[in-house]
Formats: C-alpha cells, structure tokens, sequence
C-alpha cells in the first residue's frame, strides 16, 4: 500500500535531525549525469525533472516529473554509489529536503521496517511513471497523450511548454502545434 503525504512529512519531521532543508531555484540541478549522488532528496513544495541528452540527435528527453510531496527515486544510485543515470533539474522554485548517505544510514538503523516500506514505493513510484508515458507514447498521439496527462497529474498546468516538448520527445514548435490541432 502506497504512502500518504502525511506519512512521508512524518518522516522527515521524526526525524529531522537528519535532514538538511534548502530552497531552490528554477533551473538549479540536484544531480547530474554521472554524478555519484551524496544525498537523497524530498521535495516539499516545487517540482523537479528527471532527463537524459542525446548527443548524436542534440536532444533533451524528459523521463518523469517529480512534484512536491514526492521522494526523489535514486535509492539503488545513491546506497551503493553508483554514477547516476540521469539529471535532475528543479523546474520552479522549491524547498527541498536532503539526506546524506551517513544520516540516510542512520535513519535505517532507526526505522528499518520504514524504510524497507519506503524504498519499495520510490521503486514502484518511478517505475509506474515510465511504463505509463512509455504506453501513452506508443497508444496515443502526442495531443491525446498530453490530454489525458493533463487529466491525470494535478501539477501539469505548471510545467512550461518547453518540459513537455522534451517530455513527449518534440521541440517546442511542434508540441504547440500538435496540441493545438
């Protein structure tokens, strides 16, 4: 069973002793590709995006949107250090929450059945995200996919034409066009 919001806010309040609160701005980047992550992060208010760049096309890909009261998933990458598959970039201005990987340690010892619990859902979590746009992509053309996105996800009115296009894997003028007809 998923976790509430408040369960997830209980988290860091229980234990906050472990956890480092920082605002960002549109455009700062959590984690870069591979970049061996220091710390794993929950954003509280704001949104963020995970992507790729494709240097033989010259194209940004956006993989999933991360909106506040959301962990970002890199448990896999940041316990075992591992060079991280993809960027994350802040897409307005958030407040956000980190962990380095002794206090991660920390709060492990702490709350081991917790965390077990909550290193499923970020799996779960990501995992749902890309199968979903993988289907909409592959059943639906870019206006309905974008259509039901809409539907679906209460933060899409914030996300700028420009995540979207890279998100449906189009430049700018052609998602505006498409969505338009």
């Amino acid at each position: 069973m998923p976790f509430d919001i408040d369960f997830k806010k209980q988290i860091i309040d229980k234990h906050s002793d472990l956890w480092t609160r920082k605002a960002y701005k549109r455009g700062d980047v959590l984690l870069t590709i591979g970049s061996i992550p220091t710390q794993n992060f929950y954003i509280e208010t704001g949104m963020a995006r995970s992507y790729i760049y494709e240097d033989d096309v010259q194209k940004e890909f956006t993989l999933a949107f991360i909106s506040e009261d959301k962990f970002i998933p890199l448990y896999r990458d940041f316990t075992k250090e591992l060079e991280f598959p993809f960027t994350v970039e802040v897409i307005e201005d958030s407040v956000i929450w980190g962990i380095n990987r002794k206090n991660y340690g920390e709060l492990v010892q702490r709350e081991p059945a917790l965390m077990l619990r909550l290193v499923a859902e970020w799996a779960v979590e990501i995992q749902m995200e890309i199968i979903t746009h993988a289907k909409n992509l592959a059943l639906y053309d870019l206006k309905t996919h974008y259509e039901k996105f809409l539907v679906t996800k209460s933060y899409a009115h914030r996300i700028a034409d420009t995540y979207f296009a890279s998100y449906f894997g189009v430049d700018k003028s052609t998602f505006n066009r498409k969505k338009n007809e």
